[in-house]
């Protein structure tokens, strides 16, 4: 509800403006229907939130008009606001006088939305009224009535159903199989059955429901029987899960592993139900971490991958399951190919880049470089396929960053800011990385590390003052006065404020630590430098090297030099070309950057 009084509240210009209109002369029913026709075009041009609007405004002028509601009601609908739409559907429904089926169905439709399903049967019956030589609305009533346990009023309404369609037949005899096993009937649904059998023969529905039935009573041999039988008829490939699924909780393991290949491998079930059961294989975690369920996966999308090659969903979930099962490689192999068939892909090319910056993470310091290059060059060739992506941009002059090319870096990230400039991409802090934000607190590191302090500042202060809370921004800037020795003041209120946002964030407690230091705080200081530390033991792939040469230096201040040597040590370690650190631990002695 709380949209709609916001959109209550836009309208109050146009109804203002409407109002001068009609004061001027304007017959009311013509500006009405000119007003309607302009939110179907917006509604067309997909400015969703003006036809909302102005729909809304022709409510308050008139609640009774049908159409208006039923507009309404499909806007509604399509934001998920599942309950508002079914009550503007159904007062479409009550105040139409043209008997307009669309409203009913669209209203039926909204409220099983909302899960007021018991409100649907009056609209089915007004449906009827309507069409009462169509089955169809019939049928969708009487499954309505089983699905809500009106079991009674469906019996009733199967006995009086005349059809000669074998198909409407069917359907009537296999809802009242339902209603008999719903009502632990079996012995009378399973006699039923057993004479649609003889009716229909080879019909892999009710083959099926038999499987079912015999389930119920125990009758394990019978339960496959008439499972194996629903496969072999036509059409019935789409019961071979089914059937896997009855073997599975048989234990009949090798007979599940065949029938679901032969489901992946049949050209009658669809792509999107085979994805479904690949997710569900993924939610088994013994089966999905079990090396002797291995061979059978690897078959799965092997099948998959061959008759969809270009689908990405199913390239993506094979490298998910070869990546978490130690087989990083033949994913990321799996994902290259992908690309190289399917150009233009981003999400695919967004795997790549993960999987190269995984192994980059992971190398030791002997291979750090020579990974961080090949992450580059995955980056260099995903910037040539997609030139226009923004993401793809971000990526590659971060990691020029992280090799400290920082001239290079701005090309890219530049390129990246432009294309979501020109897109109106606004910030949105939603979880999601990255966004034009984290391009912009990137571009201000580049330019603090090539001494271009007033463009860095200009950005900083760009970032904040479109989000005063940006905490990524907060923290950079301030590290960045930290490390000049300038603005401290500023610089410990604004990593402060980063920290109270995020006080689990080590790089932040890093950062007011050592601006606590140049400070010339070093009690404090100390003490926040070893929260930091305490939480880096349960953390992996980050470069240390940073925090044991801050914590070094807070050590040396406070007189506990042995213990900063052995920090300056452990800094040098991981990053041996470090002059300064060098210095430091070689003389024993603090020297400011």
């Amino acid at each position: 509800m709380r949209r709609l009084f916001i959109a209550l509240a836009a309208c109050l210009f146009v109804g203002q403006y409407a109002s001068a209109q009609t004061n001027n002369g304007f017959d009311q029913e013509y500006f009405f229907e000119n007003l309607y026709h302009e939110a179907l075009k917006a509604k067309v041009k997909g400015d969703y939130q003006k036809a909302f609007d102005t729909f809304i405004y022709l409510v308050k002028r008139n609640p009774n008009n049908a159409a208006v509601l039923n507009e309404l009601a499909i806007l509604l609908n399509g934001t998920q606001d599942f309950a508002n739409a079914a009550e503007f559907a159904e007062k479409a429904v009550q105040v139409d006088t043209t008997g307009n089926e669309n409203y009913i169905v669209n209203a039926i439709a909204f409220l099983n939305n909302a899960n007021k399903k018991e409100r649907t049967i009056a609209l089915y019956d007004k449906l009827i009224a309507l069409k009462p030589d169509d089955d169809k609305s019939k049928i969708a009533k009487y499954e309505a009535l089983i699905d809500l346990g009106h079991y009674d009023e469906a019996l009733k309404m199967a006995s009086k159903f005349k059809t000669d369609d074998p198909e409407t037949k069917l359907m009537l005899e296999t809802g009242k199989i339902s209603i008999y096993a719903s009502q632990n009937k079996i012995k009378k649904a399973i006699k039923l059955a057993h004479s649609l059998e003889k009716k229909y023969p080879r019909n892999a529905q009710i083959f099926y429901l038999l499987s079912n039935l015999y389930g119920a009573t125990g009758d394990n041999e019978k339960v496959v029987k008439y499972g194996v039988m629903s496969t072999k008829c036509p059409n019935g490939d789409v019961y071979l899960f089914f059937l896997a699924e009855t073997y599975r909780l048989l234990s009949m393991d090798s007979l599940y592993a065949s029938t679901m290949l032969d489901g992946f491998m049949s050209q009658e079930v669809n792509e999107v139900y085979k994805i479904q059961r690949v997710y569900q294989i993924f939610g088994d975690s013994n089966m999905f971490s079990n090396a002797n369920w291995r061979p059978f996966i690897v078959k799965v999308f092997s099948s998959l991958l061959q008759q969809y090659p270009s689908n990405p969903e199913i390239v993506s979930l094979a490298d998910s399951y070869f990546t978490q099962n130690n087989n990083e490689s033949l994913g990321a192999e799996l994902l290259e190919k992908f690309v190289a068939e399917n150009p233009g892909t981003n999400y695919i090319w967004i795997r790549i880049i993960a999987h190269y910056q995984g192994v980059y993470l992971a190398a030791d310091a002997e291979n750090k470089k020579a990974t961080l290059d090949k992450l580059i060059s995955c980056c260099v060739r995903a910037s040539d396929d997609l030139p226009n992506d923004p993401s793809v941009a971000f990526y590659h002059g971060l990691f020029l960053t992280e090799r400290k090319d920082y001239a290079g870096a701005l090309k890219p990230l530049q390129t990246a800011y432009s294309i979501w400039e020109s897109a109106g991409n606004k910030q949105e802090k939603n979880g999601t990385v990255p966004n034009r934000l984290d391009v912009l607190n990137s571009m201000a590191l580049c330019y603090m590390h090539l001494d271009s302090v007033s463009q860095a500042v200009m950005v900083f202060d760009h970032i904040l003052s479109e989000n005063p809370d940006d905490a990524m921004a907060l923290n950079n800037y301030a590290y960045e006065l930290a490390q000049r020795g300038i603005q401290l003041d500023k610089a410990e209120r604004m990593s402060r404020r980063a920290l109270d946002m995020e006080p689990l964030n080590s790089s932040y407690l890093d950062t007011y630590a050592y601006v606590l230091f140049r400070k010339g705080n070093y009690s404090e200081a100390t003490f926040v430098m070893e929260r930091c530390m305490d939480l880096l033991k349960n953390q992996a792939n980050i470069d240390f090297s940073v925090y044991y040469d801050h914590c070094g230096d807070i050590y040396f201040k406070v007189g506990r030099v042995e213990e900063a040597v052995d920090m300056w040590r452990l800094a040098l370690e991981l990053d041996p070309a470090n002059k300064l650190i060098e210095r430091k631990f070689t003389q024993k002695q603090y020297f400011a950057e």
